[in-house]
């Protein structure tokens, strides 16, 4: 399906979707002009010859912004994106002059069975969903970038997950009652969700 012509100020599209907080989701759309997309809920439904009043969605978390507009068709694949909260809708919307988009594409993420991710010099890292290992601390990695691993509690709870194993090395640490875990096992497999728009 093809938007055409979304003008600037907010408006756009939406989707309603079911997102759930710290699990991976894939995207990807092709689009002219100037788009942000976010997972968001709250959104509703206008049109008609009653005026309706849009509401400030009650929470969002951005997945793309493009940066300029553009005449020519841009095509975008995020692999890798982990929900910081569970959300209700997919908005996409203007941020130029006008926009075209077309090929939306949804999906619950699987990660690579030999993905790994090193964490360092890192304040509230997101949750991690990795095949084989996941290493966080100080100094993992030699090189201008090394510094502490801390978890505040901000991001409410996060989890480190991988296949073969997690190493929490020295510069690691939690402040006292945070929600962190830590835990072995497969990413998920089940392609609980795709949309299409």
């Amino acid at each position: 399906m093809q938007y055409d012509n979304l003008t600037q100020n907010f408006e756009g599209v939406y989707q309603s979707v079911s997102i759930n907080k710290d699990k991976a989701y894939s995207f990807s759309i092709r689009y002219t002009g100037k788009i942000t997309v976010k997972f968001t809920t709250g959104l509703v439904a206008t049109g008609g010859s009653t005026p309706v009043t849009i509401p400030t969605p009650t929470k969002e978390q951005m997945i793309y912004q493009s940066q300029s507009n553009s005449s020519s068709e841009t095509e975008v694949f995020i692999p890798y994106i982990v929900a910081d909260d569970n959300y209700l809708q997919l908005w996409i919307y203007a941020s130029g002059q006008s926009s075209n988009i077309d090929d939306v594409v949804l999906n619950e993420a699987c990660c690579s069975p030999n993905s790994t991710y090193i964490y360092q010099n890192t304040i509230d890292p997101p949750s991690r969903f990795e095949g084989d290992y996941i290493k966080a601390g100080e100094n993992v990695i030699s090189g201008p970038s090394t510094g502490p691993v801390v978890i505040t509690g901000l991001n409410n709870k996060t989890i480190f997950q991988a296949g073969n194993y997690i190493e929490l090395l020295p510069g690691f640490s939690t402040y006292e009652g945070v929600n962190f875990e830590a835990r072995i096992g497969p990413c998920n497999q089940d392609q609980e969700l795709t949309i299409s728009i």
